[in-house]
């Protein structure tokens, strides 16, 4: 709707990554010009015309530029990709879906498959990670050891070239089943 086009251009910064808490009270959007990823309460959920600015987290490696987030199923875990240097970031936050309680835990670099890092989701249980890339126009599959853990082993199982399809694929969404 044309309000809500108002409102996503009012965050500025070039906005990318989108995400929301389990109940649409909390909406977080990295901000790739300022490399932040940015908090805001939503008064009325999942309507960003009610939204106030609570928190940011700048990027705790290096001013890449962001483009996909993600959380696990509680909002204990944040993922956030960075295509300068092609990694998928973790953070822990010990109150869950709060920026103000994220910590960073751990990178893992995709830059052997690709080299434009875009999109990122996980399935349920975190053991499977996706992320979309425009230099190789595919989509990654990797399999964690430990459910959205990035530090305990992922491995590549497979990718799938979409450049007949899509030509920069640039995010990637999954349904719960």
């Amino acid at each position: 709707t044309a309000a809500a086009d108002t409102t996503f251009t009012s965050i500025g910064g070039d906005p990318r990554g989108l995400a929301f808490n389990n109940n649409g009270t909390k909406m977080f959007v990295l901000n790739q010009t300022n490399t932040r990823v940015e908090e805001y309460n939503l008064s009325t959920p999942y309507n960003p015309d009610t939204k106030t600015l609570t928190n940011t987290l700048t990027n705790a490696t290096s001013s890449n530029f962001h483009q996909g987030l993600g959380f696990n199923a509680d909002g204990s875990k944040m993922f956030v990709t960075a295509i300068n240097r092609n990694y998928v970031q973790e953070y822990s936050l010990t109150a869950n879906f709060d920026l103000s309680s994220a910590t960073f835990e751990s990178f893992f670099s995709v830059n052997s498959e690709e080299g434009t890092l875009f999109g990122l989701d996980f399935n349920n249980d975190g053991t499977m990670m996706y992320i979309t890339g425009h230099s190789s126009d595919s989509i990654h599959q990797y399999e964690l050891a430990v459910g959205f853990d990035l530090s305990e082993g992922v491995t590549l199982l497979r990718s799938q070239d979409l450049s007949a399809q899509d030509g920069e694929p640039s995010s990637i969404e999954f349904n719960t089943d």
